[in-house]
């Protein structure tokens, strides 16, 4: 009879395989011209490269500790996260419409099945720690959630490359949809913007570094599926800076942050039925980041619809989302408590086994949430953290402190 561990790990390396086709065999249309862009060898490809190599990782992580658990020696772990991998890419470049095969997928997807393999070996360590050890996991713990905490906060800032911009007024890009209204006139940074090399780029880029944005009015058209560009600025080099757009009757604003350099997600807002639905009727739209505080409207006949964001140093979550076009809607303070709640769990929990008398432990934690939430704010100049964020970063290092105490796991 099979051991209960090695019937869970199967199951588990089972339920990876499947979550690793569906994200990964899927056709995307939308991308061919991406994909004809970027070469079989790259290590780096594409602007979100370092999110891609991130969630590459992660995506493999689940089978390979199914595996490792399922009692599978480590060499055939490794070769058949190898092998997994190198059909996938095979599948991608010659069948799968817009989906790229290059040599860093390769490397990170096979790391990633080696660190499920590590994970599933320590599992114990992990689940039920000695003290000592507990104490190491801990501090390990908390200091990549403040490390994580830092990386969003000083990705949240605007920086803006030095070459050239460029003003575009509802372009046909191969990664957008194209907006099928009308654009009257742009304005960005306070001047008027052709669809032409911009005129005096240095004082556009010390504007909207300074917390200006960009403005369009337009003449409502059919709503597009995805995401279509009404007014944007692209560089020479054909990065995005700054972008108004609509998808389906929403309104979406984004610019260029130290994420994007990182190659990670920056963030992106998102105002709902903003945009007339109906076709021939006249909207302002604009956006701007300044102060921490991401900002969009659309002025219609019908009124003024607009949203303001506080952004955070907790909005690590949307660093690394796989989704092409997502902004930040009604759904972001439930996001940002999952992730807060999710990443100090295992610091409550593994300072609890770690079974220090007093009211030692409990301090640090109520310390740790400070420095890591307000702390970050203020080293890096955002706004105030919502009370949402308290909330659940102390909802989450108490339960696990709860779990610890009481043995739970």
């Amino acid at each position: 009879m099979i051991a209960a561990p090695a019937r869970r790990g199967a199951l588990i390396a089972v339920l990876g395989l499947g979550f690793i086709a569906a994200m990964t065999l899927t056709p995307a249309p939308h991308n061919v011209e991406r994909v004809a862009l970027t070469p079989l060898w790259c290590l780096r490809c594409g602007d979100l490269a370092g999110m891609d190599i991130i969630l590459n990782v992660i995506l493999f992580v689940p089978f390979g500790f199914g595996l490792r658990l399922a009692g599978w020696p480590r060499s055939r772990v490794v070769l058949v996260a190898f092998l997994t991998t190198v059909f996938i890419e095979t599948t991608q470049y010659f069948f799968i419409v817009g989906r790229d095969a290059t040599l860093s997928d390769l490397l990170t997807n096979t790391t990633g099945g080696v660190v499920g393999m590590i994970l599933a070996e320590r599992f114990g360590l992990l689940v039920s720690p000695a003290p000592g050890p507990a104490r190491w996991l801990a501090a390990l713990s908390a200091a990549f959630w403040l490390l994580a905490q830092a990386v969003t906060a000083w990705g949240m800032a605007v920086t803006l490359p030095e070459r050239p911009f460029w003003g575009q007024l509802a372009p046909e890009l191969g990664q957008f949809d194209r907006f099928r209204g009308e654009v009257i006139d742009a304005k960005i940074a306070g001047e008027p913007m052709p669809s032409a090399r911009l005129a005096d780029t240095p004082t556009i880029r010390r504007r909207l570094l300074a917390g200006q944005g960009i403005e369009a009015r337009a003449v409502a058209g059919p709503p597009p599926a995805r995401l279509a560009p009404i007014a944007s600025v692209f560089d020479e080099g054909q990065q995005e800076i700054i972008l108004l757009g609509q998808q389906r009757t929403d309104l979406v604003f984004r610019i260029h942050t130290r994420a994007w350099s990182l190659g990670l997600r920056g963030p992106s807002l998102l105002v709902p039925e903003a945009i007339p639905a109906d076709s021939g009727r006249q909207f302002l739209a604009e956006g701007h980041l300044a102060n921490g505080y991401m900002e969009a409207r659309a002025d219609a006949r019908g009124g003024s619809i607009g949203r303001t964001l506080a952004l955070s140093p907790s909005l690590g979550w949307s660093l690394l989302l796989p989704f092409e076009n997502y902004a930040f809607g009604d759904n972001v303070r439930l996001l940002t408590a999952l992730w807060l709640a999710g990443l100090l769990l295992p610091v409550g929990y593994f300072t609890a086994r770690a079974q220090r008398p007093g009211l030692g432990p409990p301090v640090l934690l109520g310390a740790l949430i400070v420095v890591g939430i307000a702390g970050m704010c203020w080293l890096f100049r955002l706004p105030p953290a919502n009370w949402s964020e308290w909330a659940a970063a102390i909802g989450g290092a108490g339960s696990g402190w709860g779990l610890g105490r009481g043995g739970a796991l």
